[in-house]
């Protein structure tokens, strides 16, 4: 395996009981946004959807699906950080990648205009931690404001036999942004309709935004949607950043 940096290969592998690294894609002649040698190694993963990670000689990339993040001094607070601590964080990051669901947020104008998106890990607890914060988009292009804002959500998971991510379908209907740090799930299960809150919040520990669900006393169900949307918006008021 021909590499620039040793740090590719350590990489590689503390993830071969996740992948086959046989079928890996290993580019070395790589250049940056001016055309020149950048002299990294870029690892594509799983090409479908761009699952890989570019190593630089003092910074790693881990790229996946339609977003990024870094590992790298120009991104980390701790002046002391070595690279042997960017590549723990890039390996975790891509364990966690390639073992837990991925959820997509995205934020439409109507049906087509996309106006923000960002994308979480979902933990075992139910939160759902942001892997690189919010992406905007068409920040500059003509927004119509009469056009309802709408929220969508999509989930995705490796499937390690077809060595592909799929889409998981869940029982979420809707999502609805009640608050900037609320979100309302209504699900649909059994025939009936039910909610989940979402509070947007900030580990100071790990540095990590995620939406961390919100328990309420009990569990209630309703005939439609509305009626569940209703009562959850309701419950929401209680936590609104203005009542604080």
């Amino acid at each position: 395996m021909q590499t620039n940096h040793e740090a590719t290969k350590l990489i590689l592998s503390q993830l071969t009981d996740l992948i086959d690294i046989g079928q890996v894609e290993i580019s070395t002649n790589n250049t940056d946004y001016l055309g020149l040698p950048s002299g990294s190694d870029y690892v594509l993963l799983e090409k479908q959807h761009h699952i890989g990670f570019e190593v630089f000689e003092d910074e790693i990339r881990v790229d996946f699906f339609d977003d990024h993040t870094h590992y790298g001094r120009n991104y980390d607070f701790d002046e002391n950080a070595s690279m042997e601590e960017y590549v723990s964080q890039a390996v975790a990051c891509l364990q966690r990648i390639f073992t837990q669901t991925l959820v997509k947020m995205e934020t439409f104008r109507g049906y087509k205009q996309i106006i923000k998106y960002e994308w979480f890990f979902l933990c075992p607890d139910g939160r759902k931690e942001s892997i690189a914060g919010v992406m905007y988009a068409h920040l500059f292009s003509f927004r119509n404001p009469f056009k309802k804002k709408i929220c969508l959500q999509s989930n995705w998971r490796y499937h390690k036999e077809s060595g592909t991510f799929v889409p998981i379908c869940d029982d979420t209907v809707s999502v609805h942004s009640y608050d900037w740090n609320i979100m309302i799930e209504i699900r649909f299960a059994n025939g009936s309709y039910s909610y989940c809150l979402q509070q947007y919040q900030f580990d100071e520990e790990t540095c990590a935004l995620y939406w961390k669900p919100i328990y309420t006393s009990g569990a209630s169900f309703y005939d439609t949607e509305k009626n569940a949307l209703c009562h959850a918006k309701e419950i929401a008021k209680q936590y609104r950043t203005d009542k604080i």
